[in-house]
């Protein structure tokens, strides 16, 4: 998590190839063995993806983001949260996409994406967005 810039063995930034690369490949070579499941089972089989709230928190608009398309594995103007941010927002983009495909087509899976949850006084995410903290906070109380 927000990791200095490294490579993939594929030549991809580490945060985008680890946490987004591989959810999307794992997702395609299920989604056959899910659909299956969930026709024969009579009930929706589910893709759960985990995420982070620190999707709100991708490269600034300034620096490319929140999607940097066009240099999404470049070293350049690498910044670790930022990095992580982008490839959370990968995650959720994706899942959305998918539901919504799957709803088109009438397959018998669903698709979600979360966060995972934070434990407080622990957590540097929670550090650097205050206003998640307070929310955090609240929920527990």
């Amino acid at each position: 998590m927000a990791c200095p810039y490294m490579k993939t063995k594929d030549g991809h930034e580490m945060q985008y190839g680890t946490n987004h690369l591989g959810h999307f490949a794992l997702v395609k070579q299920l989604l056959p063995v899910l659909s299956d499941t969930g026709a024969k089972s009579g009930a929706h089989s589910r893709v759960v993806v985990l995420s982070s709230a620190a999707h709100f928190n991708p490269y600034k608009k300034e620096h490319g983001g929140p999607i940097k398309f066009d240099h999404i594995d470049s070293e350049e103007g690498y910044n670790e949260w930022g990095a992580y941010g982008q490839s959370k927002l990968c995650n959720v983009l994706m899942t959305r996409e998918l539901q919504r495909r799957l709803t088109a087509q009438g397959t018998p899976v669903t698709a979600v994406v979360c966060h995972p949850g934070v434990l407080l006084g622990q957590s540097p995410f929670l550090d650097r967005w205050p206003k998640h903290k307070e929310s955090a906070t609240g929920l527990l109380h």
